[in-house]
């Protein structure tokens, strides 16, 4: 394959899958994993996270699932990367911010990292920071991205 290709030259790929569970192509996701890594597109709804009694609880679960999908396809954990969306999308949004207000987004950025950790991630990735819908100011996406790296380290 292309990634293993990479990988005889000393590249090691990173392949971003929209897929949060698969359900076939054992070969191919195991030959993937043997060569690189899979970052998982794993985006969960802002004001779903947020509703949970159990925000992190809720992260947990749903990332736990797409770990175990992973896995049964021949991905061990340590070779897949956890994807979330941190844009400043407008309400309604399944992804990134969805419209909250900072406090409960900054909520829902805390249960999301805390919720990856319980669910054994230990690579995170994060994207799409600086793209803002919602038209808030620069201070509130440096508050997210400072307040995502405190969680994280």
């Amino acid at each position: 394959t292309f990634a293993q290709a990479l990988a005889e030259t000393g590249v090691v790929p990173a392949l971003y899958s929209p897929v949060m569970n698969p359900l076939s192509e054992d070969d191919n996701w195991s030959a993937l994993a043997a060569a690189g890594y899979v970052a998982i597109e794993g985006y969960l709804d802002p004001a779903s996270v947020l509703a949970a009694g159990d925000p992190s609880g809720y992260c947990r679960a749903r990332y736990a699932s797409m770990a175990a999908s992973y896995q049964a396809r021949g991905v061990p954990l340590d070779r897949c990367v956890l994807v979330e969306h941190y844009a400043q999308t407008a309400v309604g949004t399944g992804r990134g911010r969805g419209g909250l207000s900072l406090d409960d987004w900054l909520h829902v950025v805390d249960a999301r990292v805390a919720g990856a950790s319980a669910a054994g991630f230990n690579r995170l990735g994060s994207y799409a920071w600086g793209y803002n819908q919602m038209g808030v100011a620069e201070s509130e996406i440096v508050a997210t991205a400072k307040a995502y790296i405190e969680a994280t380290e």
